[in-house]
């Protein structure tokens, strides 16, 4: 299944969702993102964001995500390009969208393959306070990662057996933003940066 995951920075924190081509939302075929809960799928907290902004969908035909503007007077810029309404645009790896104030980086995730990360995991022993890489052909197609990832982008992994997801690591005393699972077992992910 096709899927990009989307990043973005709100109140100094790092803020990731992932988008897959058959996501279930509240407008069947798309994932809206604005600020009203209400009717869209990707909720962001930043006023200069109009209430319901852009959808995405993605196109079968095309084998790629594309980005439709719904709002006229407060257009999208992808890639530094404006998007004037009524009109689409593809959404590339690596691709930049500025809603009001708030820029969002696109990352392609469309073969779902663990990418042999740097992968620690606490370990018993004397401090409890040693990591060490566990054996990562256990992990192998459980979990979702990008290919591609921004600088210092850490990451834990859902203890949960059915999720297994990452989740920004600023959620650790929050739980799971997929399943709710608390992170306290959670595993720690660091994503290299490539370009």
């Amino acid at each position: 299944m096709n899927e990009i995951i989307i990043s973005w920075q709100e109140k100094d924190l790092t803020k990731t969702k992932t988008i897959r081509e058959l996501q279930p939302s509240k407008n069947p075929g798309t994932v809206r993102l604005g600020r009203e809960p209400s009717n869209c799928d990707i909720i962001f907290d930043d006023p200069s964001i109009s209430r319901v902004h852009v959808e995405i969908f993605y196109n079968n035909q095309y084998d790629k995500f594309y980005l439709r503007n719904l709002k006229s007077n407060n257009p999208p810029i992808v890639d530094n390009e404006l998007v004037v309404k009524p009109a689409e645009v593809v959404l590339n790896n690596n691709s930049v969208i500025c809603l009001g104030q708030t820029k969002i980086k696109v990352i392609y995730n469309t073969n779902n393959i663990l990418t042999a990360p740097t992968i620690l995991q606490p370990t018993n022993s004397d401090n409890g306070t040693v990591l060490s890489p566990p054996d990562t052909s256990q992990l192998q197609g459980s979990i979702t990662q990008p290919r591609i990832s921004m600088v210092g982008a850490n990451y834990l992994v859902c203890p949960n057996p059915n999720c297994r997801k990452l989740v920004s690591i600023e959620r650790l005393n929050i739980g799971c933003s997929w399943c709710g699972t608390s992170l306290a077992d959670a595993g720690s992910i660091i994503l290299p940066y490539n370009n």
